[in-house]
């Protein structure tokens, strides 16, 4: 019983290191402009320490860190994730974008009915 309470234990530690906030001069490598597959261009500013994302005209959305090199925005709809070269700089970046859970369940549940 001991030994499960350590391994949930050092599971959870590893999770909450994962997750922690990227210094502000680490998020600096991330500024700039990047254009996307669908010809869109996404634009990643810093003011005050947080990191934010623009998809074309769209509203700049605050970002929050999900890992080293992937950002989400609060309502998790947004996932950034940014590719990093051999010498650390970035090379590419992915987005990808989510519809909300309730939309996904909505959806789900009107393809069981065509069965």
């Amino acid at each position: 019983m001991r030994t499960l309470f350590i391994a949930v234990l050092l599971a959870c530690a590893s999770l909450s290191a994962y997750a922690a906030p990227v210094d502000s001069k680490d998020q600096a490598q991330f500024q700039g402009e990047y254009d996307l597959q669908d010809g869109s261009r996404l634009s990643i500013n810093q003011r005050h320490h947080t990191l934010y994302a623009r998809v074309g005209d769209s509203a700049s959305t605050a970002l929050v860190a999900a890992g080293p090199t992937s950002f989400t925005d609060a309502s998790r709809r947004l996932r950034i994730e940014f590719i990093q070269s051999a010498n650390g700089s970035v090379s590419g970046v992915k987005l990808t974008r989510q519809e909300p859970l309730a939309e996904r369940q909505k959806a789900a549940d009107l393809n069981k009915k065509g069965y």
